[in-house]
């Protein structure tokens, strides 16, 4: 007996009715969603996120530069077409109701700015921080100049409140570009964290097609069966020959086993010879705070990871870190000056750990050439595809003037400073 399959109401194949509880098993794993009709002999299959209700609010700014429905209705889009229920609200409605994710999106022209920005509020809700870190993710992971703030109104509530700061003037085509590059960081930090927070599987709302190109169509037993036939038959005297020829090996093998093998006759495998390589990839990881209270500083909180993508150990990195305007900015997180590592550094079995500065007059030598040079205290090894990471720095200063960009650069050295590898991005903070 079969069982009919249906996904979102289209007949899609049958199954043994033996294959239904491991059917049953692996929609729960991945997020299906899967009704049972005994009478039918019919099970419906739907997208993991079906019912799955997604607030979209427009406004928070005062002028209306239409970038907000824009990206809103492209959000709304994306969702509406994975199976979800997008709700899209008029501007002011803070409601976020009993949604499994909610945000309020704005956007404003500035004429000072170079480059547009968008700006996510942290706040105290833990299901609004976590949406706030994929998000933030996604818009890094595309390129786009984000900054995390701490917002004071509503801290306590769900709603993520994001704001899209335009520069005024900036040409049709390259708005709609860039309000298409945002919804898809917002549909896909949204989708990551219902799949972090919820469990639900990417594969259990990919559009069938898509399935079926990323793992085929299994042809049916009389297909092969037909097709085997066929083969069989025009290929009927080259499979007399592959016999024959089978045969014969088998009479030598035979001949080769009954005879000794000589010690000269054994010849040693030659080995390949695989490429050496001295590899790294370097790139920053950060998140950068700012209050609303004035006269307190902007803080970037960072990481300079190094990831070894090549086929020799790495080791004794040295970390340069390259900041620009060099006055108004300081340097900070656990690192030491090097006549203070014996006494204030972190103490481990092998002595003390961490990070130093290499150079005693390291201050001096920041203010002149707005350069920080930095080492393990112990020597560190990176061995082929392990990752080491120069953690937690932390680099405060204030509000700049106009038209200003504060950017940080890094280059990592290795082999007792033989080989440099500078990171893949950089640090930059406009204002």
């Amino acid at each position: 007996m079969d069982v009919e399959v249906y996904y979102d109401g289209q007949r899609r194949e049958a199954i043994p009715y033996s294959a239904l509880p491991a059917l049953r098993l692996f929609c729960q794993e991945q997020g299906f969603q899967l009704q049972w009709d005994p009478e039918a002999k019919r099970v419906d299959l739907g997208s993991g996120l079906k019912g799955k209700v997604f607030m979209l609010i427009a406004g928070g700014m005062d002028d209306d530069t239409g970038l907000e429905y824009e990206v809103l209705s492209r959000t709304a889009s994306f969702l509406r077409d994975v199976g979800a229920k997008p709700v899209l609200l008029e501007r002011g409605d803070e409601s976020s109701g009993d949604s499994d994710a909610a945000l309020r999106f704005s956007a404003k022209e500035l004429p000072s700015l170079d480059e547009s920005r968008l700006i996510l509020f942290q706040g105290d809700d833990e299901r609004r921080r976590r949406l706030l870190h994929h998000v933030f993710h996604e818009m890094k992971e595309s390129g786009i100049p984000c900054q995390i703030r701490i917002s004071k109104r509503a801290k306590t509530s769900v709603l993520l409140p994001i704001q899209w700061h335009v520069p005024s003037g900036l040409e049709g085509a390259k708005r709609s570009k860039l309000a298409e590059q945002i919804a898809i960081s917002l549909v896909s930090g949204i989708l990551r964290d219902v799949h972090e927070g919820q469990g639900i599987s990417p594969i259990s709302y990919l559009l069938p097609h898509l399935l079926q190109t990323f793992f085929g169509q299994v042809q049916k037993l009389e297909e092969w069966e037909t097709k085997d036939q066929k083969e069989q038959q025009v290929h009927q005297p080259a499979l007399v020959e592959a016999v024959a020829e089978v045969h014969q090996e088998e009479k030598e093998e035979k001949q080769i086993i009954e005879r000794p093998i000589l010690p000269t006759e054994v010849k040693m495998p030659t080995p390949i010879a695989t490429e050496q390589r001295i590899e790294a990839e370097v790139y920053f990881d950060y998140t950068l705070m700012h209050h609303e209270t004035e006269n307190r500083p902007y803080l970037l909180i960072g990481s300079l990871i190094v990831k070894n993508t090549g086929t020799e150990a790495l080791y004794n990195p040295v970390v340069c870190l390259r900041v620009n305007p060099i006055e108004g900015i300081k340097l900070g997180g656990q690192i030491l000056p090097p006549n203070m590592v014996e006494t204030l550094g972190v103490q481990g079995q092998g002595g003390a750990k961490g990070w130093k500065y290499m150079e005693d007059d390291w201050f001096e030598q920041a203010k002149e050439r707005g350069e920080y040079w930095i080492a393990p205290i112990q020597p560190m090894i990176i061995p082929p595809k392990m990752s080491e990471a120069f953690q937690n720095f932390q680099i405060s200063f204030f509000q700049q003037e106009e038209r200003t960009t504060i950017t940080v650069e890094g280059i990592v050295m290795v082999n007792d400073q033989q080989l440099h590898f500078p990171a893949n991005n950089r640090i930059a903070v406009s204002f």
